[in-house]
């Protein structure tokens, strides 16, 4: 799970149906689904995070061995922009900074 600079969305990795969830946290900390399938991920989606700048969301695919890269968009939809493929069998995290 990740959560926005603000602490309002987040992002949840699916790792049964390869994708990432989207929900609204309002002011007394409900969650609400915003998107089942905010984006399709690779095989075995295990980490997410949401980069610094708020714009940028990363997922780790542990059976595919790849990271995805999307852009939130104004909707606070995802939109796929890029992917690192090869990555090391025991890759198991992700950071942002």
């Amino acid at each position: 799970m990740a959560v926005t600079k603000h602490g309002r969305f987040i992002y949840i990795t699916n790792t049964a149906s390869n994708n990432i969830s989207f929900y609204y946290v309002d002011e007394q900390g409900a969650l609400y689904l915003i998107q089942n399938e905010a984006a399709k991920t690779d095989d075995g989606p295990l980490d997410i995070v949401v980069a610094e700048n708020n714009y940028f969301v990363y997922e780790l695919n542990s059976k595919s061995n790849t990271i995805g890269g999307y852009h939130r968009k104004l909707k606070r939809e995802l939109e796929f922009i890029s992917s690192a493929s090869n990555l090391p069998a025991p890759a198991t995290g992700l950071a942002t900074y």
